[in-house]
């Protein structure tokens, strides 16, 4: 009568191979799947992650502000682009370090300039709510606070609320007075409500801090066509 035959051994040598060759797979499959939050967000994981991201973020973000934005030039379809992909960086960033103003400041100008307004008012609101918190050193916080009333100020003035604009506006000249774009916010802001020489004093206290700034220029000369009329 035929027996059958009795099931094979792995070799000794075998089980160590099948082991490194197991966690292999396990690693690659695990390199897959990155940390999301309930939102689909990717999580910053270290430090050093996150000092990859913020390179990676403001990389994108300040040239566009520099060259385009800050100056009034109008930005090109590719440059919106680059801020949209910007956005969800700075959004890591925020997760991560929740007590930095920074990415929160950067966060409402993009919103502002792609057109979301909420959501550029909430983001400077955030920046101003976080600056008092530890980590934030006092006169970078105090810069981001200026910027985010500055950038409340023309989110409030894109919504057709004038006096919550002026009053942003007037908070941001207070925290910095020496800063020409402030001004140049605030002129339009009294432009709104008819205030026309306090529009034009602003624009030429602008334009004497930032001789060079056509935008500056190019307004006060509306301003001054108008209050001839």
């Amino acid at each position: 009568m035929q027996t059958s035959a009795a099931p094979k051994k792995q070799a000794s040598w075998q089980w160590p191979v099948l082991f490194v060759i197991g966690l292999g797979v396990a690693i690659i499959v695990s390199g897959m799947y990155e940390p999301k939050d309930q939102n689909g967000l990717h999580l910053i994981r270290s430090p050093d992650e996150y000092q990859t991201v913020e390179k990676k973020a403001f990389d994108i973000y300040s040239p566009i502000m520099s060259t385009t934005a800050f100056r009034g030039g109008a930005l090109s379809a590719g440059d919106m682009e680059k801020l949209r992909t910007a956005t969800p960086l700075f959004e890591e960033l925020c997760v991560f370090e929740p007590k930095k103003i920074g990415p929160y400041v950067a966060l409402g100008e993009i919103h502002y300039l792609l057109g979301e307004i909420p959501e550029a008012e909430r983001s400077f609101r955030q920046a101003i709510d976080v600056a008092p918190l530890t980590g934030n050193d006092p006169k970078y916080a105090q810069l981001g606070v200026a910027a985010a009333q500055s950038g409340l100020a023309k989110s409030y003035l894109e919504d057709h609320d004038y006096r919550q604009a002026l009053a942003s506006a007037n908070d941001s000249i207070k925290t910095e007075p020496n800063v020409p774009l402030y001004y140049f916010q605030r002129a339009r802001v009294c432009i709104q409500l008819q205030m026309v020489k306090e529009a034009e004093a602003d624009l030429k206290y602008a334009i004497k801090l930032q001789p060079d700034n056509a935008e500056f220029v190019r307004l006060l000369r509306f301003v001054e066509g108008a209050a001839k009329k």
